[in-house]
């Protein structure tokens, strides 16, 4: 499979990894082509803030990443043993060097959820992978997720216990720490860094 798959491409800045690019288009692949769960026939609707993630979608991305921490979750839909519910408020909590996976709600809060996750990468030394709808409309995608990494997924998702596609598109943007944007530059210009970063 060649690097330009149209499951997934990197659309703002970063490099993708081949090898991840190309497990992800498998196992989007073979998501498609599998019959819904049993009893799976919840319809989900735009008018609902929850989207829960799509277990390939997220095996592919913690291969990736090894994530640490689902801030926005339930006990039931948690991707990682460290998580937060809506009742433990993950907005209040550090994130402090943690690997984060964030799947927020889709309401008008996604831009606190947002503005969390880029103080968090760029002031606490996380890296946030944050599955959005595309709203590239929206004050919270050109304030936030522009300044990041994003990568568009092709077509929609169909989140987990859905038997449709959303009714909008999706993107994975992922916020790296400052540290990480120091030596990658650093590297690519071929200076030499000290120890300390």
């Amino acid at each position: 499979m060649s690097h330009d798959s149209p499951l997934l491409a990197p659309a703002v800045s970063g490099d993708l990894a081949g090898e991840a690019l190309d497990s992800i288009a498998w196992l989007a692949e073979a998501a498609a082509s599998k019959p819904a769960a049993p009893g799976a026939n919840v319809h989900f609707s735009s008018q609902t803030v929850e989207w829960p993630t799509p277990q390939w979608l997220f095996e592919a991305l913690h291969a990736e990443f090894g994530f640490t921490l689902d801030p926005c979750s339930t006990h039931e839909n948690a991707k990682c043993p460290k998580h937060y519910t809506r009742s433990d408020s993950g907005l209040l909590k550090t994130w402090q060097a943690e690997v984060v996976w964030m799947n927020p709600p889709y309401g008008t809060e996604i831009a606190a959820w947002m503005r969390k996750a880029h103080d968090a990468a760029m002031n606490d030394g996380a890296t946030c992978v944050c599955l959005v709808p595309a709203r590239t409309d929206t004050a919270w995608w050109h304030e936030v997720a522009m300044k990041h990494e994003i990568r568009l997924l092709r077509g929609r998702l169909t989140f987990d216990g859905a038997e449709n596609p959303a009714p909008f598109p999706s993107a994975i943007v992922v916020m790296r720490p400052r540290s990480f944007r120091l030596l990658s530059a650093a590297a690519s210009a071929n200076v030499r860094m000290s120890d300390g970063l």
